[in-house]
Formats: structure tokens, C-alpha cells, sequence
């Protein structure tokens, strides 16, 4: 990918390595730009990275991406895209799809149709950057970044929690009013999947905001603080209000056959742009329809 900068006086006498990295460029992409195929230029000239910059300077830098990884294939299935500028992707995950493939499984999974539907657009075989996942039974948005500077860049100096995402839940019984669950989880000494609420857990945060109540079941906007394993759906296990479909925290698979969650809101700061980001992904069919199984109060 190409980068393109304007100096301005405040850089002026810098060298291009120390202005890149205080543009979030790391050492190790400077080291790929000089070994492995990428460019400096400046006012249209190739120059080494201890040139010293100049006001009005037009830099560009072009930085190879990585070889593809070998552990995801391309699968040549259909992706619904939601999201897309130069630098990131965004898809409407569908229920029962992994959001990866496990190691050394060639199965099918968003990453791998992603990597298909890049390499269709572009004609590059480009390795797969994925900045959220979801459950497998969890319908909704996934991001990816499209390159590893725009990955790299979305999570400095965030550790990880750049992300605002509201999910979409319904649940066993009438919750009455809105929520914010300060339980910490740890993993279940009977069962290594589950996720109990422990003294010795990790702190995890919920915010749980009533959409609608109906007479059998109440519909909610959930908001993560934290960003556990089964956080969502063992801490509203733990209030007594399983999620419909989530066998594994106690709910009920007559109506609804995977778990009734949807991540439908994802919200972030572009790196690049400095602007809020705000994608959305409308509910899939099974979760309508299991909410037609209700009457409203």
C-alpha cells in the first residue's frame, strides 16, 4: 500500500525514519519498506530514511504486505460486505459459520471468503488481518483490516479495546429495566467451555438495556466494557435470563436453534481519517423470526 505525507514546518530538519515512526510507523514495517520491496520517495525522488525532511515536502512510502498465510485458504462462497475503504472490511457474519479456521482446518469460515473476495477485486493474495471475531451460533459484524500497517495502526495505543460494539440479545423472562453487570468470569472447573461467575474470574463488565419486553421473553442492547470469553452470554446465564438457544448457558433450542445473538452496531475511530466509523448489520431471519413467537407487553 501507498502512504502519502505533506511536511509542515513543525517537521522540518527531521529524518524520515523519526517522522514515520511518529506517524505510527513501526520499526519492523520500516525494516519490510528497505528489505522486502517497498519505497521512499520524496518530490518524486527515491531517498534513504535518514533524509532529513524539508517544509512542503510530498513523502510517499510504499510498504510491501506480508506473504499470504498458508493456513487460510480461499473459499469462493459468497460475503456479505457492509464496510469497505482502502483500508478496512466489514461483513454481515451469518449464524453457523467460524469466524476462522482452526489449525489446519481448510472448513469453511469468514476468513477464508474474505481472502476469496479480496483476491477477486484486487488479483493480490493477501494475508488475512482480523481485528473482531464472533462465536460460530453469533450472527453480525466482523472487521478485518486489509493490510498489516492499517491492523497495526488500529490498535496502538489501545490495547486491544478500540472497538465499541452493541450486540442484540434476546432472553428467557422479563427483565424490567436496564442493567450494568460487574460479575467476573472464570472458566467452569466441570466444564472447560463454560464460563461461571468466580471470586478468582477476570473482571467483566455488561451494560444491559431493555428493546423491548414480551410476555415470554425481553429483547436487549448489550454493550461490552470487557471483552471475555462467553461474556454476554454467561453473565445473563447468571441473572437467571439465558440467551434462547444457548444450550450451553441453560437455553431453551425449542424456537430458535443457535444461540438468539447478534452483534448489530460496531463503532471505531478511523486511524487514518481520525473520523467515527459506525457500521451496522440488520438481524438475520431466524432472529425475527423467533421474536414473532412473542406477544409484546
Amino acid at each position: 500500500m501507498k502512504l502519502n505525507y505533506l511536511i509542515e514546518e513543525k517537521s522540518q530538519g527531521e529524518k524520515i525514519s523519526k517522522y514515520l515512526r511518529s506517524q505510527g510507523i513501526s520499526r519492523r514495517i520500516l525494516k519490510r519498506i528497505k528489505y522486502q520491496g517497498g519505497e521512499i520517495v520524496v518530490n518524486g525522488l527515491s531517498q534513504r530514511s535518514d533524509y532529513r525532511l524539508q517544509i512542503n515536502d510530498q513523502l510517499t512510502i510504499t510498504i510491501p504486505d506480508l506473504a499470504s498465510s498458508s493456513n487460510i485458504v480461499r473459499i469462493a462462497k459468497p460475503i456479505e460486505v457492509i464496510y469497505e475503504d482502502n483500508y478496512f472490511l466489514a461483513v454481515n457474519k451469518p449464524p453457523f459459520l467460524p469466524s476462522i479456521p482452526k489449525r489446519g482446518d481448510d472448513l469453511d469460515n469468514v476468513a477464508s471468503r474474505v481472502k476469496n473476495y479480496l483476491y477477486e477485486t484486487t488479483g493480490e493474495d493477501f494475508p488475512i488481518h482480523l481485528i473482531t471475531r464472533l462465536d460460530s451460533d453469533t450472527s453480525g459484524v466482523i472487521l478485518f483490516a486489509k493490510n498489516s500497517l492499517s491492523h497495526s495502526l488500529f490498535f496502538k495505543d489501545k490495547s486491544g479495546h478500540g472497538v465499541d460494539k452493541e450486540y442484540f440479545a434476546v432472553v428467557k423472562g422479563q427483565i424490567e429495566q436496564d442493567l450494568l453487570l460487574m460479575l467476573p468470569l472464570g472458566r467452569s472447573p466441570e466444564f472447560f467451555l463454560r464460563r461461571v461467575i468466580s471470586d478468582q474470574g477476570k473482571s467483566s463488565i455488561t451494560l444491559v438495556k431493555v428493546a423491548q419486553n414480551y410476555q415470554e421473553a425481553t429483547a436487549l442492547n448489550v454493550r461490552l466494557f470487557t471483552g471475555r470469553t462467553h461474556q454476554i452470554r454467561a453473565h445473563l446465564s447468571a441473572i437467571e435470563h439465558p440467551i434462547y438457544g444457548d444450550e450451553l448457558y441453560g437455553g431453551d433450542r425449542l424456537l430458535i436453534d443457535r444461540q438468539a445473538l447478534h452483534c448489530q452496531r460496531l463503532e471505531f475511530t478511523h486511524p487514518f481519517t481520525q473520523k467515527k466509523i459506525t457500521i451496522s448489520a440488520p438481524l438475520p431471519r431466524d432472529l425475527n423470526d423467533l421474536l414473532d413467537n412473542f406477544c409484546p407487553m
